[in-house]
């Protein structure tokens, strides 16, 4: 005999929403972690995804076409959406960023002059992450060998060792500019190729106009 499952429906959102109604602060506290937590996994495979695709594609066509590939897969996401932050003020793109490095589960902190405002990232969860579990050919810690830059090009920060997923942080600041942003970033590689932090982070800058 067939029965709907209905209450397999309800995920820590809607159950952090009927706690909040209930009084339950404890229950609604729990839900929201987990709803938090949910989406990490995801997270974390798509950036592994992402290495291993650039890698293949690295391998295949020569190191040139993780460029090439980076640029056409970040101009055609993300154009537009860069466009609409010219309309915002310096807080609400500092907000944008801040929120980003949020989204990638990062360690970070941010600091502020009269002059810019820079997100500090010392632990990347995405690119950092993986420099420090070893999955890049940097290192031979682990099976996996994901692919870094064999020469220093000027796209790679002139960095021979740079993952090549980090590339499309190049590519990230030449859409800036592009777009009139005034908005640019220093990578940093966080991570010896033994997994050891170094302090070497990346940032990302927002000057005030």
């Amino acid at each position: 005999m067939k029965k709907r499952r209905d209450d397999l429906l309800k995920g820590p959102k809607e159950k952090a929403i009927e706690a909040i109604k209930a009084g339950k602060t404890e229950e609604a506290i729990k839900f929201v972690e987990e709803l938090a937590e949910d989406s990490h996994p995801v997270h974390d495979r798509m950036s592994e995804w992402s290495n291993a695709l650039l890698t293949y594609i690295g391998e295949k066509l020569g190191e040139e076409a993780v460029l090439d590939a980076t640029r056409r897969l970040m101009n055609e996401i993300y154009s537009d959406r860069f466009e609409q932050l010219r309309e915002l003020s310096h807080e609400e793109i500092v907000q944008w960023n801040v929120r980003s490095a949020r989204t990638h589960f990062s360690k970070f902190y941010v600091e502020e002059d009269d002059e810019k405002t820079a997100i500090v990232i010392t632990n990347c969860g995405a690119g950092g992450r993986l420099m420090k579990e070893g999955k890049y050919d940097i290192s031979d810690r682990h099976p996996i060998n994901w692919g870094t830059t064999k020469k220093a090009y000027p796209w790679c920060h002139n960095t021979v060792g740079m993952p090549w997923y980090c590339v499309h942080v190049y590519v990230w600041e030449e859409i800036c500019q592009k777009a009139g942003l005034k908005m640019r970033n220093q990578w940093g590689c966080q991570y010896d190729k033994d997994g050891n932090p170094i302090d070497d982070p990346c940032r990302y800058v927002v000057y005030k106009k």
